[in-house]
């Protein structure tokens, strides 16, 4: 099968190609060698790019998460250590329901005490 060569526009010769593309494969063509995608090529880089973008927007949001933990941490921390008188009142609130707890515990042997006995032991 003789077939005519074809001149591309820029004076180069037009070479006959098979197309792989998904609406049309396997239709043959002319294409000038010096602009010749590879759509196998260019369908993996369009890939490469989708999963780029992907993985920089996980990492603005594990940056987000970090900074955020790192907040938070921070104000657990530091309100701590203030020595705010709401802190200071929960501490003692939590002491002492552990002591009530521990109390409670030596004598029945389980902890068994419902909110109301609590209340009744704090007053």
């Amino acid at each position: 099968m003789d077939e005519e060569a074809s001149m591309c526009w820029c004076g180069k010769i037009a070479t006959i190609l098979t197309s792989w593309t998904d609406s049309n494969p396997g239709r043959r063509f002319f294409m000038c060698a010096a602009k010749a995608v590879i759509y196998g090529l260019l369908k993996s880089r369009n890939k490469l790019e989708k999963s780029v973008a992907k993985a920089r927007q996980r990492e603005k949001v594990v940056w987000v998460l970090l900074v955020a933990s790192g907040v938070l941490f921070a104000s657990i921390i530091l309100g701590g250590m203030c020595g705010c008188g709401v802190n200071k009142k929960r501490s003692s609130e939590l002491a002492s329901a552990i002591e009530l707890i521990e109390y409670a515990h030596e004598v029945n042997g389980h902890v068994n005490l419902c909110a109301s006995e609590t209340m009744q032991r704090n007053a």
